[in-house]
């Protein structure tokens, strides 16, 4: 699965790899007890070695805590299970609010729900541009990212994604760019 997580929001768009032919349940359980079931899910055109990719579109939101998700054919017969965890994350604020436009600047974001463990699939974001580094992650409140550089003076949004696919934006606080 691809990624292998998502904000407890859900939204997220999952891909992933299978040798099923034909259309597919996807189910999602948590401790023994299914959660909710993808029916009759087609698998795409896209071969890769007798393998079909296959995305699942905004997978709805979910209790925090690691799912089971397993594949069932149309014979009902069941392949998997492979892990896939919802987390839920807080964005408070950022400190320092300003830097140069050259970047460098290291950038504290406090909030909640941080784990070391998801820092090879984490990334910052300025604006609409990505941090040179991936975040480091000090503890489960406190991150600090990398300001890249601009092209000029301006204000920008601070996001940060967790499974480098859902980007979640500071609550308060934008980061502002000086001359």
């Amino acid at each position: 699965l691809t990624p292998a997580s998502s904000p407890t929001s859900g939204g997220t768009s999952v891909r992933f790899l299978t040798n099923l032919n034909g259309n597919a349940d996807v189910e999602f359980e948590s401790n023994g007890s299914l959660q909710f079931t993808y029916t009759s899910i087609r698998s795409s055109s896209q071969i890769f070695s007798n393998f079909t990719f296959t995305t699942l579109a905004n997978v709805p939101g979910q209790v925090a805590g690691v799912y089971d998700v397993s594949f069932r054919d149309q014979n009902n017969s069941r392949y998997g299970p492979e892990t896939f965890t919802f987390y839920e994350v807080t964005l408070n604020s950022i400190t320092p609010a300003l830097g140069p436009t050259s970047g460098s600047t290291e950038v504290t974001i406090t909030g909640t729900g941080f784990s070391p463990s998801t820092s090879s699939s984490s990334a910052c974001r300025f604006g609409l541009q990505n941090s040179p580094e991936r975040p480091s992650i000090l503890n489960n409140t406190h991150l600090v990212c990398i300001s890249p550089p601009t092209g000029s003076a301006t204000r920008v949004s601070v996001s940060v994604t967790f499974n480098d696919a859902n980007f979640i934006t500071v609550a308060s606080g934008e980061f502002g760019y000086v001359s």
